[in-house]
């Protein structure tokens, strides 16, 4: 085997989760190219409400969820199928 060295890089955490004024922010930080993400929220893990779709990128997705700060707890699924 010969020596190789990679360019540096990065590893960043795969959800990033921030609560503002504005919102929760999720951040996820990958690439879904093959499929959609979904986000799903819910005020009583019972009933799940589709808050946000996004088509196939090869980016990072930030969704900013502006009715989270309608109520005093909310729980989030992310789906990939």
């Amino acid at each position: 085997m010969t020596t190789a060295i990679s360019v540096p890089f990065q590893i960043v955490p795969l959800i990033g989760l921030q609560w503002s004024g504005a919102g929760f922010l999720i951040q996820l930080n990958g690439n879904n190219s093959l499929s959609p993400v979904t986000i799903y929220a819910s005020t009583n893990l019972f009933t799940w409400l589709l808050v946000y779709t996004n088509g196939p990128t090869n980016g990072p997705i930030d969704f900013l969820d502006s009715s989270a700060t309608n109520y005093r707890a909310r729980f989030y699924q992310i789906v990939e199928p």
